[in-house]
């Protein structure tokens, strides 16, 4: 059975802006394949529009409904999206693009910080004509730029879901805290190694490394309660660990994965209305291997569906395995008062 925990917050009342996605048309109870079922189209055709002396490749698919706005983690193109997209076109308007100098995109204004790629991304949609509030997914390092949007544009959001979102100071203070030995040795010296390979590249994401640093204050002055929906996904499979865990022991991996959950159901506490789900049996590419769960979530959050008003059955789509931590008022979080390792 799936398990639904909560979290302390204050007693706000839910309060919806008078343009967030509440307002959109209630679709209703979902149709049998909603989640799990058959995929919509998807145009292979890519476009191109200036922002303002540069171009961004982007697709826009779906014709009505809210308009979901993806951001792409690293280096990963726009399509590593699709199996997720393809569930939510005949729901949504779905937009998926590349970052300045990413995929056909052209080189943008330097240097390459998050506040630079979220005045992109609001250029590439007010070149578009396309309204708020936006629903933002993002992954991965695209999850700094999607925080920093949302500090620069906060009245046109309604929602946000981060998946597996990670940081440099997250990474460290987790080797400093809980490795030692050889093993606290090895991390360190293997995001040294990673971090300085990184930022030598001349290409658009080594410009964004080279500017992490001026990225990751911005995200720390971008902290403050939100009035919207705010997911923060986390993926556990310790029979599968990511690439830089294969030099720690079993119980270091599972440590790990006990602290990054920890460190994400800090970063729901940042809204009002934030939830931690816990995406067991996944991997960091969470939307490729769960695409029903992401689908799931932006549905729910765009007020398409509800966990808390949704038949069993839609309920039942979803992984066994899932645990989803709410932020309402009145309750004690499990694990005590979750803080974000780096303070």
């Amino acid at each position: 059975m799936r398990r639904v925990t909560t979290l302390r917050a204050p007693s706000p009342l839910r309060r919806l802006r008078g343009l967030c996605l509440a307002a959109l048309t209630l679709m209703g109870s979902p149709t049998p394949g909603l989640l799990m079922g058959q995929p919509g189209p998807i145009l292979a055709q890519s476009s191109m529009v200036d922002v303002g002396g540069y171009r961004l490749e982007y697709r826009l698919r779906g014709t009505s409904g809210p308009l979901v706005v993806f951001l792409n983690g690293g280096t990963a193109p726009m399509d590593y999206w699709s199996p997720v997209v393809s569930r939510l076109t005949d729901h949504a308007r779905v937009l998926t693009y590349e970052r300045a100098g990413h995929g056909r995109s052209e080189m943008g204004r330097e240097p390459r910080h998050a506040a630079n790629v979220a005045d992109e991304l609001m250029a590439l949609l007010s070149a578009l004509r396309l309204p708020g509030p936006y629903y933002l997914v993002a992954h991965s390092a695209g999850c700094l730029h999607a925080r920093v949007f949302v500090s620069r544009f906060p009245e046109s959001v309604g929602g946000v879901l981060l998946i597996e979102p990670g940081d440099k100071p997250f990474l460290d203070a987790f080797g400093t805290m809980h490795l030692t030995g050889a093993e606290g040795r090895h991390w360190a010296d293997l995001w040294d190694r990673t971090w300085r390979r990184l930022a030598q590249g001349d290409d658009a994401y080594g410009l964004e490394v080279q500017a992490k640093g001026e990225t990751l204050r911005q995200v720390q002055e971008s902290i403050h309660p939100l009035e919207v929906p705010l997911t923060v996904v986390s993926a556990v499979d310790p029979s599968r660990p990511d690439w830089f865990l294969s030099g720690l022991s079993p119980a270091s991996i599972e440590e790990f994965y006990r602290q990054k959950e920890v460190f994400h159901r800090a970063l729901a506490r940042a809204s009002l209305e934030g939830r931690q789900v816990t995406a067991r049996g996944a991997t960091h590419v969470v939307h490729e291997e769960q695409p029903e769960l992401i689908s799931a979530l932006i549905l729910e959050c765009a007020r398409l569906v509800g966990f808390q008003s949704a038949p069993l059955s839609v309920l039942e789509q979803l992984p066994e395995s899932i645990d989803i931590r709410r932020r309402d008022h009145g309750d004690d979080p499990i694990e005590g008062h979750a803080q974000p390792l780096e303070g």
